[in-house]
Order: C-alpha cells, then structure tokens, then sequence
C-alpha cells in the first residue's frame, strides 16, 4: 500500500472504532499491519490518536515525514508493508543495520492490503525471506490506543517519549525505567530555554459557532502536532571529555580556596579582592538594554512564521518575548493576532484586552481587539473598539477593514462599504482591506467583484490558510462551485492541517460534487481530531447513504443522533435507509444560509439577515421610522420588495410598516416575488450577467436564468415553475426599433436558445392566480396602448380598457380585479377593473405621480408608489381608493440611468420598474 492508502486505513479504522463496528484488541490488530520499514532501515507507523506518522531512531519514536515504502521486487505485484513478528531487547543507543545479521531472528510477515472504504476482507499471509534489516522497535510498554484523544506536541529530546506514549506509540523499556545523564538533563533544559512551547489557559468561547458548512460546530485541539520532529541532538565524545576536564579543575580549585581560608582564617574577600564586595549590593541594570534586542528579534520571528501558518511555533516565540517584556503591548498584540487566526478567539480577546491595558493609546492593539471581539460576533463590542482604533491613528487601514466588517454583521452596510473604501484607498497591498472587500462584495452580490478582491487576498497572502478556507466557502456556499472549493480547502489543510472545519468543509463539498469515496475520507480525519464531532458522523453517513451503503451508513446516523438530539438530517438519513418508520423522522428545518465569520464566528444569516453589504454608492442608513398616520389592517402582514436607484439599483424588502428594512440583492431592480414567498425574480445589472436572475428572498442561492440584457419583467406562475417576461431580442438591427413580446421560461435554469413568442408586440406581462397572463398591449410606446390577457398557451385573447395608454398591471389574489397605471388625466394614476372587462375605476387622483400598483396578500390592501413633495415613497390604500397612507420613503429614486446603456435599454425609467408584495 501506499502512505495515502494506509492513512486512509487508518481513517477507516478509527471511523468504526468510533460507532463500535472495530473492538479495540482489533483495532490495534489491524494497526500493527500499517507498520513498514523504509530503505535506510528505519520503522514507521501511525499515531493511534492523530494518525500522524513517527519512526524509530533506535531509542524512541519521534514524528517525521516518511518516505512512500519501497516497491515490491519485479514480478511480486503490489507493495507489502513488513510487518515485525516478535520484539527483541534493544539498548537506548542507536543500532546502524548491520548486513551480518542472522535474517532468521529478524524474520517478518508480509501482506498485501489493497485499500477499500468496504469492510476489509481477510487476506492469507505468507512468510517470505527478507534482508538484512535495522532491529525491529520494542513490543508496545503502554497501551497502543488511548480514549484521552490528545495529540502530541512538539518532540524534543527529552519529551520524545512522553509525546509518543499520548499518540499511543510503543515505547522502548529504557524510555521508561532509564534515568537522564548529566549531558541530557542539561540538553532538556536548555532546550526549554531555546524553543519551549509553554501552555496558556484556554478561554471557552459561549455562543460562538465555528464556520461549517450548514453544520455543527467543530473546536480546535489545544495541543497541535507539528509537520516534522524537532531534531534530536547528541553530544560528542570530545565536548564530555572537556567538561570533564573543566568541571575537575574547578573542584581542584575550590579546594584550594578552602584550605587557604580554613589555614589563614581570612575571608575569601581578602583573596577575591574588592570585586566580591562590590557585587553584594550591585547596581540595578535596565531590563530592557538586555532583552530588547531578544523581544525585537522574537516578534520577527514569529511575525515569519505565522505569514507561513505556522502558527504553535509563532505563538511560542511571542510567549517567550512576554517573559522577557511582560509590560510590553507590542508582544501581546502580536500574540492576539495568532490566536484568533487559529480560531482560539476566546484566548485571543483575553491577550488582546491585556494589550490594550498596557498601552490604551496602542491603535494597533486595539486594532486586534477589534478583530477578536468581531470574530467572536461581539459585533456592538468590535464596532464601538473599532471606531476607537481609527480614532487612535485615523491612517490604519487594518482597523478600518476590521470595522467594515462588524458594520457589516450590525447590517450597517452603507458604513460597511464606506469603511472598506477608505481602509482600500489607504493600503492597497493589505489583504485584510481586501479580504473585507471582498466579503462585502459577494454578499452583496457582486460576486465578480467580489472574486477579484479574493484573488488579490490570496495573492497578498497565500500562506494564510485562513483566507484559502474561506475562499472555499465563497465557491461552496455564494458561488455553488463546490469544483472550485475543493482545491481552495485542501490549500488550507496543507497550510494548517489543526483546524477541523477545513476538513469538514472539504467533504461537503465533494459530497456536492458527488464524490462519496474522497468525502468519506475528509469526515473520517475530523472525527479522528475530534471524536465526538456529530457533523463528521453525520457527513459520514450522507457519504456512505450516497454510495449506497445503508448498513454503513446507519451506524453514523445514529451515533450523530446521539450525539445530537435535534439533527433531524441524521433521523431523515435513517429514514431513508430504512431504520426508522417513515414519518416518525422530525421535519427538517427550513435551510438557512451561512454567512461567512472568519474562524469561529459563522452567523446564520437568519441572525444577521442577511449580511449582504453595500457597493460604491452605498445606500442611505436603512432604519425606517413608521410615519405618522402609517395605516393599520394588513399594512403589518408579509413584506415588500421595491428597488432604490441612487446611481445604481439595489432591491430592498421592508415590511408595511417600514421596519425590517434590509437589501435583498444589490444592481438589482424589477423584483417579483414567488407566490410562496421563498423565491423571487429581477433584473440583474451585473456587467456580463444582465438579465432575469432567480434569487432566494433571504438573498441565497442567485443565479441566472435569461439569456439576454433585454430580456425584462419577469413575471411568476402560480406553481413557481415557469415565468413570462418581455424581450427585445432575436430581431437584430437598432434595440429602438425592436418591438416587445412575451416569452415564457422555466425558472429551473437558464435556457439553450430564445423560446418561442407567446405574444406578439406585447409588454409588462404578469401571470395571474388562474393561469391568464394580463400584460401591456403594444410593442412601442404609444398612448393607445391598453390592457389584454390571454391564456397560459397564448390563445383567448381579450382586450381591456384599451386606449388608455395603461401599464404596469397586478391581478388581485382571487383574480377577479386588475389593477394598473395610466396618465390618460395627464399624470399617472392607478384604476382598477374586473379581470373579465368593463369600464374601470380611477383610484388615485393627486397631481404628483402614482403608480407600479400590488395587492396585499390577502388582498385588502393595494400598495404602490407615489412621488408626493418631491419624495418617493410607498403608499397603501384600500382596494376602493380609501384610506391612503404614507408607508414608508424609498430613501432614494425608484429608477435612473445607468452609465454606458442605450436610454432604450429597458428599466431606466420608473414606468419599467415594479414592486411586489408577499
């Protein structure tokens, strides 16, 4: 086997060991069989606790980086792994391979063991004649399996053994009963002084959610295993033979001393001379003229080795600068910086709040202050410390990104937008500026944008592993590109192999690329980091359930469940496969999308709704104050969807009486809502993306579903599938002299080629309850235009209210009324008419303009929108024109133009816009 097929075992292993299909005895069985033997003689296995590998050097087990095992002889098929029969005594030194040994002694087993995520079938062994070969390690001295599930840390000389034994790796006799020489003692203790890890308290984190995929939360291990051992050193024979010397002639000379002073009964002062005496009351020296070139060079580099995400090593040479400069603020700035891109957010703000009172005028620990307390969603916290570090130094741009950010979380995504600007126009070579941007793009949905900024992060800071796992996150979950998360998420194992969401967030996504095989893998590595993660068995029973394999799959469903009550995808899972009564399953709850909190912060977007930030011409503050006289009935029932133009569009949904105002999605206008509410229609203004686009309400899941700028007003049906809109395409020639028709399409998915017209010269359709589509009846604009439906097939035509230049219909929820816009008085104004004919019924008559009329859900209400002394704003009034009430103002005009377009493109006037009501 290879090293990935064997570690693959080993997964596999641990996996059943876990839901109780492995007993222990046999897991350690089935581990001895993944030893082998590397062509300079020395032994490999993998660590029963991080499956991580460590070889023996001849005394101990040390963690490394093995070579592939060597290739089975010419004609003997697959590689074997080597497997030792018996331990034999061994000195603590280390033993070279000595060609003369008796291959008997040394004799072995040897097997080939294809790897297979099915349970693993018996294969015959048979010994065969091997080399002469290093001694095999001793026979385990400690159990080979531990329940504490710690990793080993660093190993150093003196550690080695202790690190070993947490991993469950065998130990030779001498590790335990030998006691240290002089020489090693000595060599561990400087050692300690040299690059000791030291342990700092551990600060839980309470209501913090670490970034899944849709999923539960994974923690971070305390203690990291490093990608190589710590070297072991040993002294030479000449170096011990000169202390020896020396320590000797010290003594000699101690001796002397004392027969001098016992003979003469002088002190020691009357030989040493004055110097004694002066040093008993010695002056105080300045702590700093001899640490702080230490500190300086510490912080610089830990500052290397974090760029690299090397991130245990940089926290330890901050450590040892503390111990040196413990008043320094500089020291914990930069270890505040390390913890919390390691996800240890808890310890992160401690250190960072120990920065802050040291030297309360620091804007750079304050700065990180910022950047914990955001990450940790403290967001009224990160802001009000973020608004003081920009007050400390107006120019960091650092502090300014940070900012952005937790505006961003508050829903403040003018500011948010505003921030990262100036954080960009300061530091355009700092990917947290970047890195901000970027968030505030995609979920603001300028994911072209959005992609750019990204790319500048990770080529600002490709070692960053945090910046590679959420750019994995913006394929996955905002750009539904789980191929291209994919490489994004193993970048960031390479970099930090710790963090377990990254392997989480690996299988997701090749669960959704439809890879079961490789997803399995990625779950059985988290469960291994943290055996008690129900999101890895949960996402291993969804593998193996895909790969059709119930009775694998069953096992994890249940051990989720028990590891989480209310996972109601591990009761659907066994549902599904058959081991609970269908029905008896709890409903699943309704999906709701992550936004992306970097590390340990994941918000819902359900907490947070959205966090979809704000674009160069950032919209006005969005908190709505009910107006005086604001009307009661259903003015507080459902939402409204209605586009802003402030040079560019965005499309907002506030309810009747104007709170829980947010942006649903940006360069957006012409919004209808599905009849269920979940889903809506609009015009996108993205460059290279214009067109209808289909797009959650609670602003997931965008995409582009026309295949043309022109195509416009989409329109639903009433069982969501299909919807019709007007479009100026496939007629070649000037857009001016192209008439309008209706087309209809699946909102499934963007279609090969133009459908078929269903109307002729036609514009503004809307679908109604039972299935007639009433629309604008003209291809031009012209003032004889009037009112038409027509059946779902286009057949049936009939006329309403022709000649009145009408426009903008709405059908009312049982579609018996019709209501629309017309300037037959001279200024727009709304009427109404039975969906079967006759004379319609003026419903507004106020000298400004009123207009892009929708009925209420339950149909007592018409909203629409007025521009009364100079202000657009949304109105409401009862289906008979009584009652109307100022909802709300638009904070900006309903329509504009947009730079670089025909004035013939459709949607740059207000006539062309609409609003819905669901």
């Amino acid at each position: 086997m290879t090293l990935a097929q064997m570690q693959a075992r080993f997964f596999e292993l641990k996996g059943k060991l876990a839901v109780g299909q492995l007993q222990e005895e046999e897991f350690k069985r089935e581990l001895e069989k993944l030893r082998f033997q590397d062509s300079q003689g020395r032994w490999w296995m993998l660590g029963a606790q991080s499956g991580r590998w460590y070889y023996y050097d001849g005394a101990r087990w040390l963690l490394g980086d093995p070579p592939e095992p060597p290739p089975p002889a010419l004609g003997t098929g697959a590689p074997v792994v080597v497997i030792p029969l018996t331990p034999q005594p061994r000195s603590t030194a280390y033993t070279q391979p000595n060609a003369s040994q008796n291959p008997a002694a040394n004799s072995a087993q040897t097997i080939s063991a294809p790897y297979s995520y099915a349970p693993a079938q018996h294969v015959p062994v048979k010994p065969i004649p091997q080399p002469p070969q290093q001694p095999r390690p001793p026979a385990p001295a400690a159990p080979l399996y531990s329940s504490s599930g710690s990793a080993a840390n660093y190993v150093a000389a003196a550690g080695a053994a202790a690190a070993a034994q947490n991993d469950g790796v065998p130990l030779a006799q001498s590790q335990i009963t030998a006691k240290p020489s002089l020489s090693e003692t000595l060599h561990h203790e400087l050692g300690k002084v040299r690059g000791a890890v030291f342990s700092a308290p551990r600060v839980e984190m309470p209501h913090v959610q670490r970034p899944t995929l849709n999923t539960s939360n994974i923690p971070v291990p305390p203690q990291l295993v490093p990608h190589a051992p710590v070297p072991l050193r040993k002294y030479q024979s000449p170096l011990i033979l000169m202390g020896t010397v020396l320590v000797g002639l010290t003594l000699v000379a101690l001796l002397l001393i004392g027969a001098y002073s016992f003979v003469t009964g002088k002190s020691l002062n009357s030989l040493l001379g004055s110097s004694t005496t002066a040093q008993r009351n010695p002056t105080r020296q300045p702590t700093v003229s001899a640490g702080a070139g230490n500190v300086e060079n510490l912080l610089r580099v830990g500052d290397e080795l974090a760029s690299k995400s090397q991130f245990e090593p940089a926290i330890a040479q901050y450590q040892a600068a503390a111990k040196f400069a413990p008043n320094e603020a500089d020291v914990y700035t930069h270890w505040a910086r390390a913890l919390s891109l390691t996800g240890r957010i808890g310890e992160a703000i401690t250190t960072a709040q120990k920065a802050t009172r040291l030297d309360s005028t620091s804007a750079a620990a304050s700065t990180e202050l910022t950047r914990a307390l955001s990450w940790a969603g403290q967001t009224n916290q990160a802001i009000k410390e973020g608004e003081r570090a920009i007050s400390l130094d107006p120019n960091n741009a650092s502090a300014k990104a940070f900012l952005a950010e937790a505006y961003l979380r508050a829903g403040r995504n003018s500011e948010a937008q505003d921030m990262v600007n100036q954080a960009l126009e300061l530091d355009d070579a700092n990917p947290d500026t970047h890195r901000a941007a970027g968030w505030i793009a995609i979920l603001s949905g300028r994911k072209d944008e959005g992609v750019g900024e990204w790319n500048r992060t990770i080529e600002l800071a490709s070692d960053i592993f945090l910046y590679q796992y959420e750019l994995g996150l913006v394929y996955a979950n905002y750009l539904n590109d789980p191929a291209m998360a994919i490489p994004a998420y193993q970048n960031a194992i390479q970099l930090y192999p710790p963090y377990i969401p990254s392997y989480t967030a690996l299988g997701r996504a090749y669960l959704a690329s439809n890879q079961p095989g490789p997803a399995i893998l990625q779950f059985q590595k988290a469960l291994t980091l943290d055996p008690k993660s129900s999101d890895a068995f949960l996402g291993l029973g969804q593998a193996f359930q895909m790969s059709n394999k119930c009775p694998q799959a069953i096992p994890y469903f249940q051990k989720a469940l028990e590891l989480k009550q209310d996972l109601a995808q591990a009761s659907k899972g066994l549902e599904d496969c058959g081991a609970i009564t269908k029905g008896s399953a709890p409903p699943l709850p309704a999906p709701t999308q992550v936004v992306l909190a970097p590390v340990a912060t994941a918000i819902p977007q359900a907490t947070v709704a959205p966090i979809t930030g704000s674009n160069a011409n950032p919209p006005k503050a969005t908190s709505v104050a009910s107006p005086a006289g604001t009307g009661g009935g259903a003015s507080g029932e459902g939402h409204i969807f209605f586009p802003v133009y402030d040079g560019q569009y965005r499309v907002y949904s506030a309810k009747p009486n104007g709170s829980d105002r947010r942006i649903v999605v940006e360069l957006a206008s012409s919004p209808q809502v599905s009849p269920d509410g979940s889903r809506m229609l609009y015009y996108s203004w993205v460059k290279d993306q214009r067109g209808i686009h289909r797009i959650g309400t609670n602003g997931a899941n965008d995409l582009h579903i026309s295949l043309r700028s022109e195509d416009t007003l989409p329109a639903w049906s009433q069982d969501g599938a299909k919807y019709v809109y007007a479009t100026r395409a496939g007629q070649g020639g000037d857009i001016n002299r192209r008439a309008f028709t209706l087309r209809v399409a699946s909102t499934g998915s963007k279609p090969r080629q133009d459908p078929a017209p269903l109307v002729e010269q036609a514009q503004y359709p809307t679908w109604g309850p039972d299935g007639r589509i009433v629309f604008r009846d003209c291809g031009f604009p012209d003032e004889t235009c009037g009112l038409a439906v027509v059946n779902a097939d286009g057949s049936g035509k009939k006329k309403l209210a022709p000649g009145l230049n009408a426009t903008a219909p709405a059908w009312s929820p049982d579609g018996t009324r019709i209501v629309f816009m017309s300037n037959v008085s001279g200024n727009w104004d709304l009427y109404v008419i039975n969906a079967d004919g006759g004379s319609p019924q003026r419903l507004t008559d106020d000298l400004s303009d009123d207009g892009l009329p929708t009925f209420s859900p339950d149909g007592s209400k018409i909203a629409f929108v007025a521009k009364r002394n100079g202000v657009w704003s949304i109105w409401q009034m009862d289906p008979n024109g009584e009652n109307e009430t100022k909802l709300f103002d638009l904070e900006g005009d309903i329509a504009g133009p947009i730079p670089g377009n025909s004035p013939a493109q459709p949607g740059q006037v207000w006539t062309e816009q609409r609003i819905s009501w669901r």
